[in-house]
């Protein structure tokens, strides 16, 4: 879960105060800064603080130290909590459990003069707990459950947090649901953890909001509701809770449980980055990366990705590794790029690893070293990374079996840098040295594919078949000449042909080539033969291929690879991209739609290179000459990589390709054009692609201002 016991262990308990806050209430302001009105509390706070009362001096005091709708006054603060001690120590004196409370607080916290004591913060809040003070038995037990002043103890934690909670206290309902949730000092009880976090939230906890929207996030002990942990994750944010910020701004970049909104995910991730979140401030610096949300900035990109990484997140380390190696807003420079992808990996950084590897198979900033690559790729393709087993398969035809196994025995006796950590304090902790377990090899990746339904799959939408359309559709995932699979390029092909024949493209003016069938003489005789003879003046022809693209690392052309082609012999065994433009807009016919899910940099995805041959050293020539009836949609530029959606089983720009196909492109009158499905289709792209922390970017050319679909 993203939302941690941040509360709990530290940073709020520090700002709260005396039993007189539930009494005084609206008078001395605690009821409204309780709520989160931060403003009306200073206002109410002021003057009777003024007037000599011991909450309002308490909670003024607060408000300066923290900077709430005052400029931050530590000097102040300390004069409010001066004169709010000298009270306290009168009223403790007397036995008086406010006194009692507020003392205490002031010892835990080194305030008003007080050293900090945590050890005789303990003992008055346990005199005032005693007494029946519900904000004293809920501070007792954050003591206990820290560790502070006393000898940490869940069970004396789960005691005094449902004493308080019982009273209704927010704090100790919040406190006790966490321990709930987190099986400390009581059983594990979901159930138990929602009520106790529910009252809690109710009340304005901030902290219980993000908790509850947690729970609806990852749908645990409720069913998954992405709405419902919005609306949590709102109100806690609200109050400044940045993790909460940080889990609305994602919510807002995804569109998941509320509408899609850059903007208002950049201003989520700013105000938690702002607060020193390191989650918040790699997602703010990909933005910038982006030109999502705010306009694209790669040196802000990269310092919001520094002062991520600076705090060992392995996300910000992992970003900070990409702006290295590829030269955004830094230097280029490959050895700072393996700096960064090695702290970010061996936090067990799934695509951090991936890149890791990547470095190592091409020589980048490290010797090259196919089995410390293979280890690398292995490791992240056991976490599920499709980049992982690509590589893995790339990397196959190079290496021996003796090589292989050597990466595999590396790979299994891997630990993360938190679990070395764990083990060196077990061995620094116990005199005796038993024979640690072999740890177990990992999985071979190469697991039978799941059966997967898509959305996409069958179109929810039908138009009348006009018998002058045609369209050729390739789709090819196994080839014959020992490449690597082409992953659900079958599946893409199959789906393409569904939401066609919805269209209204007969079936029988469809050329659906798969498997043995798509070789380069069927594709040539479809495409150079078939076509011509076939279509009219007023037709429509789709062209869509899903499968491997291939660069010339001489010429740099860009190629098509059919399911019988050799990278190494493209002139003989491939298709041109310049001839296949170049014949689809000789056509004489009303538009041609090509839509490409293959990418031709040579370095992963859907492409292949020539053996030996380095990827990502040319420039890819995949565009088309200017004008003609031809729009062209392809999955990325000549320098990118394809990626897929694993639980979709399609190809990422497949997937946004047939959803605005689909109606979610739409404009105003009901049209789906050229350039509206492109301006949908790229941001989708680039944030699936990032959520994988890869880099794709759709391209769209030719005739984009044409209609392709309208519906009423």
């Amino acid at each position: 879960m993203f939302l941690k016991s941040v509360f709990w262990t530290g940073a709020v308990v520090l700002y709260l105060g005396s039993a007189s806050w539930a009494d005084a209430g609206a008078d001395t302001g605690w009821g409204a800064y309780l709520a989160g009105d931060h403003q009306k509390a200073f206002q109410l706070a002021r003057p009777a603080a003024e007037a000599g009362d011991l909450s309002a001096q308490q909670l003024l005091g607060v408000l300066y130290i923290n900077g709430d709708q005052v400029p931050k006054d530590d000097a102040k603060a300390q004069m409010w909590f001066k004169k709010c001690a000298a009270q306290a120590e009168k009223l403790a004196d007397q036995g008086d459990s406010t006194g009692e409370h507020t003392l205490a607080w002031l010892y835990q916290n080194g305030w008003g003069g007080l050293k900090q004591n945590y050890a005789e913060a303990a003992k008055l809040y346990r005199k005032a707990a005693d007494q029946g003070n519900m904000w004293s038995q809920w501070s007792l037990g954050s003591l206990y459950q820290n560790g502070w002043g006393l000898k940490q103890d869940y069970a004396e934690a789960a005691k005094w947090y449902r004493i308080s909670a019982e009273q209704g206290n927010q704090y100790g309902q919040g406190g006790l649901g966490w321990l709930y949730e987190s099986a400390l000092g009581v059983q594990k009880d979901i159930d138990e953890a929602l009520k106790w976090y529910r009252k809690s939230a109710e009340q304005g906890n901030n902290f219980s909001q993000g908790q509850l929207g947690g729970l609806y996030y990852n749908g645990v002990g409720v069913k998954q509701d992405y709405t419902e942990a919005a609306k949590w994750y709102q109100k806690s944010a609200e109050q400044d809770n940045n993790s909460a910020q940080f889990m609305l701004g994602l919510l807002y970049q995804h569109g998941w449980g509320i509408k899609q909104n850059y903007d208002e995910a950049a201003k989520w991730y700013r105000r938690s980055a702002d607060q020193g979140n390191g989650n918040s401030q790699q997602a703010l610096g990909w933005l910038y990366q982006s030109g999502m949300g705010v306009k694209q900035d790669s040196a802000e990109a990269a310092k919001w990705g520094r002062k991520s990484a600076d705090q060992n997140n392995q996300w910000g380390e992992r970003l900070l590794g990409m702006f290295y190696q590829n030269g955004w807003g830094v230097k280029q420079d490959y050895a700072e790029a393996n700096k960064w992808y090695r702290k970010s990996a061996e936090q067990g950084n799934p695509f951090a690893q991936c890149e890791l590897g990547v470095l190592y198979e091409n020589s980048w900033g490290v010797v090259q070293d196919y089995v410390e690559a293979y280890k690398w790729h292995l490791l992240s393709a056991a976490q599920d990374n499709p980049g992982g087993r690509q590589s893995m398969e790339r990397l196959r035809p190079l290496m021996t079996k003796e090589q292989m196994a050597e990466a595999q025995k590396l790979a299994s006796s891997f630990k993360t840098s938190a679990q070395a950590t764990e083990d060196q304090k077990l061995a620094s902790s116990v005199k005796t040295h038993a024979q640690a377990a072999a740890p177990a090899p990992l999985p071979q990746p190469a697991v039978p594919e799941k059966k997967i339904a898509s959305d996409v799959d069958e179109p929810g939408f039908r138009f009348k078949e006009n018998p002058r359309d045609f369209a050729v559709v390739v789709g090819i995932e196994k080839y014959s000449n020992d490449l690597p699979d082409a992953r659900f390029a079958e599946r893409d092909a199959a789906a393409v042909k569904s939401n066609l024949i919805a269209m209204g493209v007969p079936e029988r003016n469809i050329k659906f080539l798969t498997g043995l069938r798509a070789t380069g003489t069927n594709l040539a005789a479809y495409l150079e033969d078939w076509l011509p003879r076939n279509v009219k003046e007023d037709s429509r022809v789709f062209f869509y291929f899903s499968g491997h693209g291939a660069p010339d690392p001489e010429t740099g052309r860009a190629f098509l690879v059919p399911s019988d082609g050799d990278p190494n012999f493209l002139e003989k065994t491939a298709y041109p991209l310049k001839k296949l433009y170049s014949g689809l807009n000789s056509l004489k016919v009303r538009q041609v739609i090509v839509a490409l899910d293959s990418c031709f940099s040579g370095s992963g995805g859907r492409s292949v290179l020539a053996k030996d041959a380095r990827p990502l050293v040319m420039q890819v020539d995949s565009s088309m000459a200017p004008g003609g009836k031809l729009v062209i949609f392809a999955a990325t530029s000549g320098r990118g990589i394809t990626t897929a959606i694993e639980d979709q089983g399609h190809g990422i720009f497949t997937y946004y390709f047939l959803r605005g196909l689909a109606g979610e492109a739409k404009d105003a009158s009901g049209a789906v054009t050229a350039r509206g499905l492109y301006e949908y289709l790229k941001p989708n792209v680039q944030d699936a692609a990032a959520r994988q922390n890869r880099d794709q970017t759709p391209v769209l050319e030719g005739a984009t201002e044409g209609e392709i679909i309208r519906f009423k």
